[in-house]
Formats: structure tokens, C-alpha cells, sequence
């Protein structure tokens, strides 16, 4: 009948507190970076769609290769290295996107181009759902350029995952063309028209009355006023291809008929044939009696600084007139 107290401890080891950290959205083919609660434990990491499976025992997944694309849960279950305590953490989900396919720039490189006023098309395109960011700083799937450099794009999915295209534009100068010579000749004339005067780069030229010509300077003599119009020269730079074309408006002017004057008395304008020779004094007219029409278009200058026809006279000289078509 005598008592017995028995006495024992027990003790209640905390358990430990699992978590993760970490990125969320990844790259196929990039290295996860998820870690776990450190401290002296021992770690069972796990994920899967639908089960879970150990991968690694270590606090931190660094060096793993992500997964296929998709959304994956992440769990660890830490032990108490000391009391043998384990947590499960909440899952951590992570999501795996596709790596977009290189975009391709079209027209495929290296472009060599001329130099123009309209701007070169340089287009990449995948379909919906990307970004571009093009080293031009623009973010449309399309960029014009208009200088020699390299142009790339970046396409990347809503999760950032990128691919990258690069293309090398050389844009040459079209030559600079300039007609030098006189617009405006009198039939008879020569006619004389030059342009870029360097022996690299070749030249045509078309013009009236089915004029071509591969040489510069062009010169046509004797003119007539078939030769009158638009003379066109195409400049080629024989090291690149690249052309420019300038024109020029060429008018040529019929040489007036020569015209014949005779002297007549009488009130003015006379009418009468003057005898030869006048008396001292005597007032004459001098008139242009051919062509019986003056030419439209022609000035008729005396020699007495008068113009037209008749004209009044009465000293002893000579007179003539020159008739001219204007310049």
C-alpha cells in the first residue's frame, strides 16, 4: 500500500517555418532561382503538374533547368536537422514561357541600297502577341532607314523572354546631277551640255527628235528648231549602280529674215520712192518694205537708236537695222 511517483520531461520542439522565395516567370531553358528557409535542415524539394517529385536537397535550386512551358507548383518540406521537425510550405507556383522564335528581317541581309527621298522597309514579323524594340528605338514590327549602319530587332513574349535578329543596311549616295550650258540658242548655233565631268560613272542622254547620246559632254551644231525641248541625262556611279536623272529645257529661236529698207519722201510716213541723192536737209522715211509683215516676235533696231517701222531721218549716213529675236 505504500505510493510510487514516477516523474519523466517531455519536450516540445518547435516546429520549423518552410517557405519560398524567389522568381516567378522564366525562360525555357533558364536556370531556376528559387530558395528555401535556411538553417540546419535538410530540404525535399518538389513540383509537378499533377504529383510531386524530389529533385534536390539543398536550400536553393539554382542550376536546375526550367522545366517544359507551363505553369508548375513548387513545394519544400524542411526537416529539423536536431529534433527531426518538418514543415511543408505553400506551393509556389512559377510559370515557364516559350522562347519566341528568331525573328527573321526582311528582305534578308546585308541590304546595299541607294540613297533616295523614300525611306528603306525593314520588316520583322511574327505574328500577335509579341513586342519589338528595335535598336532605332521604335516598337512597331516595320522601321524605315535611310542610312548605312546596323539595325536589329528584339522580339519578346508578355514574360520577357526575347530572340533577337540583326541586319546590316549600306545605303550608297545617288550621284548629284547637275546640267551645265545655255537654254536658249538661235538656229545655226551649237549647242553644248555637260553634267558630272568624273570618269566614274556613265551617262545617257535622250532628248527631241530622237537624240541619245552615252557620252558627256553632249554638243549638237548646226541647230534647228526640231532640236528644241527636253534634254534628259540618267548619272550612273559604275562602283555601286546607283542612278539619278536631271533634265533641262532647251529653246532654240529661228533667225530672223533679213530685212531689206528703202527711203521714201513725201509727208510722213511718205509715200513716194526718195531720189538718190537727197538734198541737204531733206526730210526722208526710212521703212522696212520685206518682210511686207514683220515677224512676230522680232525686235527691228536702227542704227539711230529708233526702233520699228517707218522711222524718220534726215542726215547724210548710213542706216541699217538689225533685227533680233530675244534671248
Amino acid at each position: 500500500g505504500c505510493p510510487y511517483t514516477a516523474t519523466d520531461t517531455i519536450t516540445i520542439n518547435p516546429l520549423p517555418v518552410a517557405s519560398i522565395t524567389g522568381q516567378t516567370g522564366y525562360c525555357f531553358g533558364a536556370n531556376l532561382n528559387l530558395h528555401a528557409t535556411s538553417g540546419n535542415y535538410s530540404y525535399d524539394w518538389r513540383y509537378s503538374l499533377d504529383s510531386y517529385v524530389s529533385t534536390q536537397g539543398t536550400s536553393s535550386i539554382l542550376n536546375s533547368i526550367t522545366p517544359a512551358t507551363g505553369n508548375y507548383s513548387y513545394e519544400i518540406i524542411i526537416t529539423d536537422n536536431v529534433t527531426g521537425c518538418k514543415d511543408t510550405s505553400n506551393p509556389f507556383q512559377i510559370f515557364v514561357d516559350s522562347i519566341p522564335a528568331t525573328p527573321i528581317i526582311t528582305p534578308v541581309g546585308p541590304i546595299t541600297i541607294c540613297q533616295n527621298l523614300t525611306p528603306y522597309v525593314l520588316t520583322a514579323v511574327l505574328g500577335s502577341g509579341y513586342t519589338y524594340h528595335w535598336s532605332t528605338l521604335s516598337t512597331t514590327d516595320t522601321i524605315q532607314v535611310m542610312t548605312t549602319g546596323n539595325y536589329s530587332v528584339t522580339v519578346s513574349t508578355l514574360h520577357g523572354c526575347t530572340a533577337t535578329d540583326t541586319i546590316h543596311v549600306t545605303v550608297n549616295p545617288t550621284p548629284n546631277v547637275l546640267i551645265n550650258g545655255d537654254t536658249v540658242y538661235c538656229e545655226h548655233e551649237t549647242l553644248n551640255l555637260n553634267t558630272i565631268n568624273d570618269p566614274n560613272y556613265s551617262f545617257q542622254w535622250s532628248g527631241p527628235n530622237g537624240f541619245s547620246s552615252i557620252i558627256d559632254p553632249i554638243t549638237i551644231s548646226n541647230l534647228a528648231l526640231i532640236n528644241g525641248g527636253t534634254y534628259i541625262v540618267t548619272v550612273t556611279a559604275i562602283s555601286t549602280g546607283c542612278t539619278a536623272t536631271g533634265s533641262i529645257n532647251v529653246v532654240i529661236n529661228p533667225v530672223p529674215t533679213v530685212p531689206i529698207v528703202a527711203a521714201f519722201t513725201g509727208p510722213y510716213p511718205g509715200s513716194n520712192p526718195a531720189p538718190n541723192p537727197l538734198c541737204v536737209g531733206q526730210l526722208f522715211t526710212l521703212k522696212i518694205i520685206y518682210p511686207s509683215i514683220l515677224q512676230a516676235g522680232v525686235n527691228y533696231v536702227w542704227n539711230t537708236g529708233q526702233s520699228g517701222t517707218p522711222i524718220p531721218a534726215s542726215n547724210s549716213q548710213s542706216y541699217f537695222v538689225v533685227a533680233t529675236f530675244p534671248l
